[in-house]
């Protein structure tokens, strides 16, 4: 948690310029490498409790990322999008509410 923490913070520090790219890119990793391993146990004991979680989440969020990929890339003004956006969320909300009854 204090390694997540601490990288967090060292983006700001290093320069926004062309060369340190590099460097920001390995900050970032080094990041991602710091959550995935804290969040390991969480997620083994989801999978301990019942093994279909994770793979009912992951491709739940990977149906919401595609869909509002997609409404992003085929609106023509950005007003509807942040409208559908509310309202797809509603109706998922919805749907799932009345399939677990």
């Amino acid at each position: 948690m204090f390694c997540s923490q601490q990288l967090l913070k060292s983006p700001h520090v290093v320069p926004q310029c062309f060369h340190p790219q590099n460097k920001r890119y390995g900050v970032l990793g080094a990041f991602s490498i710091c959550q995935g391993s804290s969040i390991a146990p969480l997620m083994a004991m989801a999978t301990m409790i019942d093994p279909s979680i994770v793979t009912t989440a992951v491709l739940c969020t990977s149906a919401i990322f595609a869909c509002f990929s997609i409404s992003a890339l085929i609106t023509p003004r950005r007003t509807y999008m942040f409208l559908g956006g509310f309202l797809a969320s509603a109706t998922l909300v919805l749907t799932l509410l009345s399939l677990s009854r």
